[in-house]
This record gives C-alpha cells, structure tokens and sequence, in this order.
C-alpha cells in the first residue's frame, strides 16, 4: 500500500475506541467497552457534574472557592462513591492547599474529609 492509499482509508475507529485508554490529570478512564465516542464524553462531563457539586458544597458549607483542582480518585458511579482530589480554595482571601475526599449519595455530597498540604 502507498502512502496516499493509507490516506484514503477510513481508519477503524471502533478497534481503535475499544482499545484508547484516555488520561485526564491523574484519573484514568477506559473506553474499551463502549461502542461509539459519545460515552467518552459523557464521562467527562459527568466529572465536569461532580467538580460543580464540590464546589457548591465547599461554599455553601465552608464559605470556600474553589480555585484549582487535580482529580486523583473518582470512584463516583451513578452518583454513589467517593471522589478525591488535591485543590487549592480561597476562603477570606487566603488560598491553601488541601486533599479532599468528597462522598456522594445520589449526585449530592454529603460528607467530605481533608488533609492540608500548606
């Protein structure tokens, strides 16, 4: 085969999705079983979901802004499990740095744990 035939070929993109491992910060998410790109990007947008509920319960219960974040663990499954993070907040004016351990019960969290990192 040319160059330009392997051009004009379609590639295979189901072998291809089936195969992709997609890597985002520190959390890796498998494509293997999914049959077209659309569930790819329903899973980021549903950790897109996940940070905004953080968020909302940082500052609703912390008075806290969610500044940066890395995603390290995101064990969240229709909207039951556990999502940590390493993120910086501002409160008062003041940023810090914290590891933080969200719990979720259907799409809300409700309890969080920390550690300070400075």
């Amino acid at each position: 085969m040319t160059r330009a035939e392997g051009l004009n070929e379609p590639p295979n993109l189901l072998a291809q999705l089936r195969a992709a491992r997609y890597t985002r910060g520190l959390v890796t998410v498998s494509v293997g079983a999914y049959t077209n790109g659309s569930r790819a990007m329903s899973t980021e947008t549903t950790e897109k979901q996940l940070v905004s509920e953080c968020a909302r319960y940082l500052r609703s219960q912390y008075g806290e802004t969610l500044v940066r974040y890395d995603i390290e663990v995101n064990d969240v499954e229709d909207g039951e499990g556990k999502l940590t993070m390493e993120c910086t907040v501002r409160a008062g004016g003041d940023d810090s740095r914290w590891r933080k351990t969200f719990t979720f019960e259907g799409g809300r969290v409700v309890d969080m744990a920390w550690h300070y990192l400075g």
